[in-house]
């Protein structure tokens, strides 16, 4: 992360290189949350507005923003779709990727161990199992009505 802090920090310094601070920002800011979670990373967002104030507008901010947010919530589906979106819109590299991969199995981790341990969750009665194996036993039944006249296999229970 620090290596690309002082590329976007040289890049800074010349106009036609500031186009390509952002980047320099977004590998900053993945290697932050890959290493060290959400906390490092807006730590790092909060340094790099106030080095470039227009950082705070690009879809880079916008993409560390919304997986720090993802991570911090535990939600791994809001998560890969803000990946996959950001990829259709400026290709990631195949590093990128990679710790993009290691903050998803981090995030998953931490969803594992924010779980409650099995045994301990309230059991349910078993009512949707009840319905859902009589819904089963109705449909058997009416297949074998259908295919008593053919010679067909006829579904049993335990194949469902």
């Amino acid at each position: 992360a620090f290596l690309f802090e002082k590329i976007a920090a040289y890049d800074l310094d010349h106009n036609l290189l500031k186009l390509n601070v952002p980047q320099h920002f977004l590998n900053a800011g993945l290697c932050h949350l890959a290493r060290g979670g959400v906390p490092e990373l807006e730590d790092a967002l909060q340094s790099y507005v106030r080095w470039y104030y227009f950082f705070k507008d690009s879809c880079e901010f916008e993409f560390l923003k919304d997986i720090a947010i993802d991570f911090l919530d535990k939600n791994r589906i809001e998560f890969v779709d803000h990946v996959w979106n950001y990829d259709a819109r400026g290709k990631l590299e195949a590093w990128q990727l990679k710790l993009l991969q290691a903050v998803h199995t981090n995030l998953e981790e931490a969803i594992r161990e924010s779980e409650p341990p099995e045994g301990s969750e309230e059991k349910d009665d078993g009512l949707a199992d009840t319905i859902t194996t009589l819904e089963e036993k109705e449909f058997l039944a009416d297949a074998r009505d259908t295919y008593e006249s053919k010679d067909e296999d006829i579904p049993s229970e335990e194949d469902v």
